[in-house]
C-alpha cells in the first residue's frame, strides 16, 4: 500500500479526460485498486490510540483517513469500470453546448460524473439487456454512498464503505464477463 500523501489513484492523464491505460487494462486496474481499498479498510479497522484498539465503525482517532481514502479509491475503481462499459458499447459524451447540434459530441470522451450518468441513461435506452442490469441506478447509489460528502469522519463509517466496496466489486466482476 502506497503512502497516503504520495499515492495518486487517478488513472487519467493530467488536464485531460484520457486514461493513462488503455480500456482493456482498466478493469484489471480497478481490481488492483479494490485490493488496495481492502488494505485501507483493514488498517482503519485496527486503529490504536493511547493503547486502545478501536474496532467500532469509524475506526477510532486516525482511522478515518484510511477509510476516507478507501472510499475515494473505490469510487475511482467504479468510474473506471463504468467507463469501460460505456467504451465497449460505443457510448461517448452526451454533454454538450446550449444548442441542439452541440448536445451530442460523438468523439468526445466521458467528461466526468454528470456526463457518465447521461451516457448510462443513453446506454440503457439503447440496450435492453444492459438496461436490465440497472447500471445507472447502481452507479448513482454507490457514488452517493462513497462520495456522499467531504466530511467522512462524521457521515461515513467503515461498514457502509465495505458494503459499497462489495457492490463495486460485483460490477467489476460482471463487466469482466461481458
Amino acid at each position: 500500500m502506497a503512502d497516503y500523501n504520495t499515492h495518486h489513484p487517478w488513472p487519467k492523464v493530467a488536464n485531460t479526460q484520457d486514461y493513462e491505460l488503455n480500456y482493456d487494462e482498466l478493469l484489471g486496474n480497478s481490481e488492483k485498486l479494490l485490493q488496495e481499498v481492502d488494505q485501507y479498510l483493514e488498517k482503519a479497522t485496527k486503529t490504536t490510540y493511547e493503547g486502545r484498539t478501536f474496532t467500532y465503525a469509524r475506526g477510532g482517532p486516525g482511522g478515518w483517513l484510511d477509510y476516507k481514502k478507501a472510499a475515494e479509491i473505490a469510487w475511482v475503481a467504479l468510474f473506471q469500470a463504468i467507463d469501460v462499459l460505456l467504451h465497449k458499447n460505443n457510448i461517448t459524451s452526451q454533454h454538450g453546448g446550449r444548442h441542439e447540434h452541440d448536445k451530442e459530441m460523438p468523439t468526445r470522451p466521458i467528461l466526468g460524473n454528470y456526463d457518465r450518468k447521461l451516457a448510462l441513461i443513453k446506454l440503457e435506452k439503447e440496450n435492453e439487456n444492459l438496461a436490465s442490469k440497472h447500471y445507472y441506478d447502481r452507479y448513482v447509489s454507490i457514488t452517493a454512498g462513497l462520495r456522499n460528502n467531504s466530511n467522512y469522519y462524521t457521515k461515513q463509517d467503515i461498514e457502509l464503505v465495505k458494503w459499497e466496496v462489495a457492490r463495486v466489486k460485483e460490477i467489476v466482476n460482471e463487466l469482466k464477463s461481458l
